[in-house]
Formats: structure tokens, C-alpha cells, sequence
């Protein structure tokens, strides 16, 4: 089982899941080789707009969603000061 299936009390249902690692694998293709600590709102920032840019909206917003996640897990276990994505908020394309 991944580690995503079983997190919560709850868990995640498998699509979930898998539609979840393939977004935050969209992050690492433009973030994995950076020290977390080093990731600044703008390298993320310009990650999600490159999904905008295919007109997946709500693919950019999921992926910055799971990405606040990341950061605020690293944040509570003491790997990161803050979370960058929190600076981020509203400067996404809305969907209409």
C-alpha cells in the first residue's frame, strides 16, 4: 500500500491517490532537485503555471493544494520554517 493510500484517519481511495502522486511528480520534474529549504513561492509558482498554461486549471490548483501539503507536513516536523505556497495564494489563473 502507498503511503498516500494510508494517511488519515480515513485514507485516500486508490484513484486518488494515484491521480495525487502524478500531480506532485509534475512538481518534481521542476522542484525534486532542490533542497526544500531553498524552494522559493516563485520556482513554485512557476511550476503550477506551466500546468495553467495547458488550460488544466483545476490541475494547477490541486497540484499547489498537495504542494501546501508537503510543505506544511516538512513545517510540523521541523525540516522547514514556513510553508512558501502560503504566499501564494491568489495568484493562480480561476477557472471560469
Amino acid at each position: 500500500m502507498r503511503q498516500a493510500e494510508k494517511d488519515g484517519q480515513d485514507g485516500w481511495a486508490p484513484a486518488t491517490a494515484k491521480r495525487s502522486e502524478y500531480l506532485l511528480s509534475r512538481l518534481n520534474a521542476a522542484l525534486g532537485s532542490l533542497p526544500i529549504g531553498e524552494i522559493e513561492p516563485a520556482d513554485i509558482l512557476a511550476a503550477v503555471r506551466k500546468i495553467e498554461a495547458k488550460g488544466t486549471l483545476e490541475s494547477a490548483r490541486r497540484t499547489l493544494q498537495l504542494a501546501g501539503m508537503v510543505f506544511r507536513y516538512a513545517v510540523a516536523t521541523a525540516r522547514l520554517a514556513s510553508d512558501p505556497t502560503r504566499d501564494l495564494r491568489g495568484a493562480r489563473q480561476r477557472p471560469r
